[in-house]
């Protein structure tokens, strides 16, 4: 199934190391440095947080950044056939109104026979913070939970800190901050035509993604759907193909609503629709 923890292939080792180990992998607040807190050395990785500096139209723009060692992999806020997507909720934070985590397009690897929607080596999730009162610092206090799976498959909970000024000076990391907003795909109000394929080899759903020249070249597709559905995406030119590979034993009467993540060579493009499930 779908957003399970661990599949059935993966083993139970990866659940006893999961279970085992969920305890020795927290971690406590480091507070702020230049540009950023101290790095923080956890299970297979290390993470900080990351500021550019004063706010943009009383935003701050901020990252948490997590390095990965090894084969080692953590997961998208869709993690695919297995895994469990990050997740971040304030501590307590002083003059925090709102946040938002964005996650860069991910990547697509084979764990266990089964597909995965992640992140290896490095990766930079964006945050955004709203101020309650904009003339005022926010001390940021997070707790930021992600996996990290290779041979074992371990949950990491690290607790971190940072002050965001109203007068602080653009620090020499902001760059990395732009950067991974950059690759957090672009939202648009329509995207590609999905289309129903007239018949299917495997007596299952099928549909094809059809893409305008100035998207450019399609690199992979993610779709995004309720948790008791999931459209896998096969291999196939010149277009797309999609495949429900999970449903309800009863059908949707109604188009099940979906979001659509594409990579190209152009950039990554997101879009939310609805699907027409019916057989």
């Amino acid at each position: 199934m779908k957003h399970l923890l661990c599949s059935d292939k993966m083993g139970l080792h990866h659940i006893i190391g999961w279970l085992a180990l969920a305890a020795m992998c927290c971690s406590s607040p480091l507070y702020a440095q230049e540009g950023g807190s101290s790095w923080q050395n956890l299970t297979q990785s290390r993470l900080r947080l990351l500021t550019s500096g004063p706010p943009v139209q009383n935003l701050y723009h901020a990252g948490v950044e997590l390095e990965l060692s090894g084969n080692a992999l953590t997961y998208w806020r869709s993690p695919g056939d297995v895994g469990v997507a990050p997740d971040v909720r304030d501590e307590g934070s002083d003059n925090l109104s709102a946040f938002s985590l964005s996650f860069p397009a991910p990547h697509r690897y084979e764990e266990a026979g089964a597909q995965a929607y992640g992140y290896k080596n490095h990766v930079l999730f964006p945050l955004l913070l709203t101020p309650k009162d904009s003339s005022r610092p926010i001390n940021l206090r997070l707790v930021f939970s992600y996996a990290v799976c290779e041979t074992l498959c371990i949950p990491v909970q690290s607790h971190l800190a940072l002050t965001f000024s109203p007068d602080a000076a653009q620090p020499s990391l902001a760059p990395l901050v732009a950067e991974a907003e950059a690759l957090v795909p672009k939202r648009i109000n329509d995207g590609p035509e999905i289309k129903v394929e007239a018949s299917s080899a495997s007596n299952k759903k099928r549909w094809s993604l059809h893409l305008p020249a100035s998207f450019g070249e399609i690199k992979d597709v993610f779709v995004e759907t309720p948790e008791e559905w999931f459209v896998a995406t096969l291999a196939s030119t010149p277009t797309p193909v999609l495949e429900l590979a999970q449903s309800p034993s009863a059908p949707s009467p109604e188009p099940v609503p979906a979001v659509v993540t594409i990579e190209t060579s152009e950039g990554a493009y997101e879009w939310h629709t609805h699907i027409d499930m019916k057989p």
